[in-house]
Protein backbone atom coordinates (compact mmCIF):
# COMPACT_ATOMS: atom_id res chain seq x y z
CA UNK A 1 0.00 0.00 0.00
CA UNK A 2 2.65 2.31 1.05
CA UNK A 3 4.55 1.39 -1.81
CA UNK A 4 1.35 2.49 -4.43
CA UNK A 5 1.41 5.55 -2.32
CA UNK A 6 5.10 6.37 -3.53
CA UNK A 7 4.21 5.53 -6.90
CA UNK A 8 1.33 7.89 -7.47
CA UNK A 9 2.89 10.66 -5.43
CA UNK A 10 5.91 10.41 -7.86
CA UNK A 11 3.29 10.12 -10.51
CA UNK A 12 1.51 13.58 -9.64
CA UNK A 13 4.80 15.19 -9.05
CA UNK A 14 5.52 14.85 -12.95
CA UNK A 15 2.24 15.27 -14.19
CA UNK A 16 2.34 18.97 -12.31
CA UNK A 17 5.89 19.36 -13.24
CA UNK A 18 4.70 19.12 -17.24
CA UNK A 19 2.01 21.50 -16.31
CA UNK A 20 4.17 24.00 -14.89
CA UNK A 21 6.61 23.92 -17.82
CA UNK A 22 3.42 24.78 -20.00
CA UNK A 23 2.12 27.77 -18.24
CA UNK A 24 5.58 29.01 -17.87
CA UNK A 25 5.64 29.11 -22.19
CA UNK A 26 2.11 29.60 -22.27
CA UNK A 27 2.01 33.56 -23.51
CA UNK A 28 5.92 33.14 -24.97
CA UNK A 29 6.23 33.52 -28.12
CA UNK A 30 9.53 31.70 -30.18
CA UNK A 31 11.01 35.00 -32.48
CA UNK A 32 13.87 32.77 -34.80
CA UNK A 33 16.51 35.13 -36.09
CA UNK A 34 15.94 36.40 -39.79
CA UNK A 35 19.27 34.65 -40.99
CA UNK A 36 17.75 31.25 -40.17
CA UNK A 37 14.53 31.46 -41.72
CA UNK A 38 12.73 29.77 -44.45
CA UNK A 39 9.56 31.64 -45.37
CA UNK A 40 8.07 29.06 -47.80
CA UNK A 41 7.67 27.20 -43.85
CA UNK A 42 4.99 29.98 -43.04
CA UNK A 43 1.64 28.97 -44.07
CA UNK A 44 -1.60 31.05 -43.82
CA UNK A 45 -4.59 31.08 -40.66
CA UNK A 46 -6.37 28.31 -42.85
CA UNK A 47 -3.74 25.93 -42.78
CA UNK A 48 -3.17 26.18 -39.10
CA UNK A 49 -6.80 25.98 -38.03
CA UNK A 50 -7.11 22.76 -40.65
CA UNK A 51 -4.53 20.98 -39.18
CA UNK A 52 -5.79 22.10 -35.34
CA UNK A 53 -9.23 20.11 -36.33
CA UNK A 54 -7.15 17.17 -37.71
CA UNK A 55 -5.46 16.71 -34.20
CA UNK A 56 -9.03 17.22 -32.49
CA UNK A 57 -10.80 14.56 -34.97
CA UNK A 58 -8.14 11.88 -34.73
CA UNK A 59 -6.90 12.15 -31.13
CA UNK A 60 -8.40 12.60 -27.64
CA UNK A 61 -5.76 14.83 -26.65
CA UNK A 62 -6.99 17.91 -24.51
CA UNK A 63 -6.08 21.41 -26.06
CA UNK A 64 -4.95 23.34 -22.70
CA UNK A 65 -5.60 26.73 -24.27
CA UNK A 66 -9.12 28.61 -25.07
CA UNK A 67 -10.42 30.16 -27.87
CA UNK A 68 -8.60 33.66 -27.57
CA UNK A 69 -5.14 32.22 -27.09
CA UNK A 70 -5.48 29.99 -30.53
CA UNK A 71 -6.13 32.93 -32.09
CA UNK A 72 -2.89 34.99 -30.78
CA UNK A 73 -0.76 32.06 -31.59
CA UNK A 74 -2.15 31.26 -35.44
CA UNK A 75 -2.04 35.57 -35.45
CA UNK A 76 2.01 35.45 -34.12
CA UNK A 77 2.66 32.34 -36.36
CA UNK A 78 0.90 34.31 -39.80
CA UNK A 79 2.07 37.90 -38.82
CA UNK A 80 5.41 39.55 -40.58
CA UNK A 81 7.71 39.26 -37.35
CA UNK A 82 9.25 35.77 -37.99
CA UNK A 83 7.23 34.33 -34.74
CA UNK A 84 6.68 30.75 -33.55
CA UNK A 85 3.26 29.90 -32.32
CA UNK A 86 2.92 27.10 -29.56
CA UNK A 87 -0.31 25.32 -28.66
CA UNK A 88 -0.06 22.50 -26.26
CA UNK A 89 -2.03 19.22 -26.01
CA UNK A 90 -2.80 16.62 -23.05
CA UNK A 91 -3.17 13.17 -23.34
CA UNK A 92 -5.42 12.16 -20.85
CA UNK A 93 -4.70 8.59 -20.54
CA UNK A 94 -0.68 9.22 -20.32
CA UNK A 95 -0.58 12.50 -18.52
CA UNK A 96 2.27 13.30 -21.96
CA UNK A 97 2.18 16.59 -23.36
CA UNK A 98 2.32 17.19 -26.73
CA UNK A 99 3.38 20.73 -27.82
CA UNK A 100 2.65 22.07 -31.44
CA UNK A 101 5.19 24.58 -32.98
CA UNK A 102 3.92 26.45 -36.18
CA UNK A 103 5.81 27.30 -38.16
CA UNK A 104 9.21 25.21 -37.80
CA UNK A 105 11.54 27.81 -39.13
CA UNK A 106 14.38 25.87 -38.30
CA UNK A 107 13.75 22.43 -40.28
CA UNK A 108 11.85 24.39 -43.43
CA UNK A 109 8.65 22.51 -41.94
CA UNK A 110 5.31 24.08 -41.50
CA UNK A 111 4.43 22.91 -38.00
CA UNK A 112 5.91 20.15 -35.61
CA UNK A 113 4.77 18.15 -32.87
CA UNK A 114 7.20 17.25 -29.51
CA UNK A 115 6.08 14.24 -27.63
CA UNK A 116 6.96 14.42 -24.00
CA UNK A 117 6.49 11.76 -21.37
CA UNK A 118 9.41 11.76 -18.37
CA UNK A 119 9.42 9.03 -16.04
CA UNK A 120 10.97 11.72 -14.18
CA UNK A 121 11.56 15.48 -14.94
CA UNK A 122 14.65 15.66 -12.75
CA UNK A 123 16.45 13.68 -15.40
CA UNK A 124 16.02 16.29 -17.58
CA UNK A 125 20.30 17.24 -18.41
CA UNK A 126 21.30 14.70 -16.97
CA UNK A 127 23.53 11.53 -17.76
CA UNK A 128 24.69 8.23 -16.95
CA UNK A 129 23.88 4.48 -17.62
CA UNK A 130 20.42 4.21 -16.52
CA UNK A 131 19.23 7.25 -18.26
CA UNK A 132 21.43 6.25 -21.66
CA UNK A 133 19.60 3.08 -21.28
CA UNK A 134 15.75 4.73 -20.99
CA UNK A 135 16.79 7.26 -23.72
CA UNK A 136 17.30 4.62 -26.05
CA UNK A 137 14.61 2.75 -25.12
CA UNK A 138 12.11 5.77 -25.63
CA UNK A 139 13.92 5.88 -29.24
CA UNK A 140 13.06 2.71 -29.48
CA UNK A 141 9.95 3.01 -29.10
CA UNK A 142 9.23 5.97 -31.25
CA UNK A 143 11.00 4.08 -34.04
CA UNK A 144 8.20 0.92 -33.97
CA UNK A 145 5.87 3.42 -34.68
CA UNK A 146 7.69 5.85 -37.36
CA UNK A 147 5.59 7.50 -40.29
CA UNK A 148 7.32 9.58 -42.72
CA UNK A 149 6.89 12.47 -40.62
CA UNK A 150 8.04 11.09 -37.40
CA UNK A 151 11.90 11.63 -36.03
CA UNK A 152 12.40 9.19 -32.63
CA UNK A 153 14.40 10.89 -30.14
CA UNK A 154 16.93 9.98 -27.56
CA UNK A 155 15.89 11.68 -24.25
CA UNK A 156 14.98 10.66 -21.07
CA UNK A 157 11.92 13.18 -22.10
CA UNK A 158 11.05 14.15 -25.01
CA UNK A 159 10.39 10.75 -27.34
CA UNK A 160 9.51 12.07 -30.68
CA UNK A 161 9.57 15.04 -33.14
CA UNK A 162 6.81 14.55 -36.24
CA UNK A 163 7.06 17.46 -39.04
CA UNK A 164 4.37 18.72 -40.63
CA UNK A 165 5.19 19.46 -44.37
CA UNK A 166 3.60 22.09 -46.33
CA UNK A 167 1.97 19.71 -48.75
CA UNK A 168 1.55 16.65 -46.13
CA UNK A 169 -0.71 13.32 -46.71
CA UNK A 170 -3.75 13.59 -45.14
CA UNK A 171 -3.29 10.06 -44.50
CA UNK A 172 0.35 10.32 -43.45
CA UNK A 173 -0.49 12.72 -40.92
CA UNK A 174 -3.25 10.83 -39.39
CA UNK A 175 -1.28 7.67 -39.43
CA UNK A 176 1.34 10.08 -37.56
CA UNK A 177 -1.44 11.19 -34.97
CA UNK A 178 -1.70 7.95 -34.02
CA UNK A 179 1.37 6.43 -33.86
CA UNK A 180 2.23 9.69 -31.53
CA UNK A 181 -0.30 8.60 -29.02
CA UNK A 182 1.09 4.92 -29.64
CA UNK A 183 4.52 5.73 -28.52
CA UNK A 184 2.86 7.78 -25.66
CA UNK A 185 1.10 4.84 -24.27
CA UNK A 186 4.08 2.23 -25.02
CA UNK A 187 6.46 4.76 -22.78
CA UNK A 188 3.89 4.97 -20.39
CA UNK A 189 3.96 1.26 -20.06
CA UNK A 190 7.47 1.28 -19.69
CA UNK A 191 7.85 3.85 -16.84
CA UNK A 192 5.02 1.86 -14.99
CA UNK A 193 6.47 -2.08 -15.63
CA UNK A 194 9.99 0.22 -13.97
CA UNK A 195 7.75 1.41 -11.05
CA UNK A 196 6.84 -2.27 -10.77
CA UNK A 197 10.25 -3.45 -10.59
CA UNK A 198 10.75 -0.79 -7.37
CA UNK A 199 7.47 -2.06 -5.87
CA UNK A 200 8.65 -5.69 -5.25
CA UNK A 201 11.31 -4.26 -3.46
CA UNK A 202 9.71 -1.68 -1.41
CA UNK A 203 7.49 -4.56 -0.35
CA UNK A 204 10.07 -6.95 -0.09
Amino acid sequence: MFSRIVCDLVQSVIRDSLETVALKRLFVYSVVPVSTMNPSAKQDSVFYRTLLEEVQSVTDWTLESDRDRVDDQIHAATAERGQTGELFFRDSSTGALVTLSFPDYERGESASFLLDRPIDTTLGGSDGSFVDALSEAHRSIARNHRTPYIEPIADPSVLLRATVPAQYDDEVLRRTLRAIDKTAIEADELHESLFDVLDTYIES
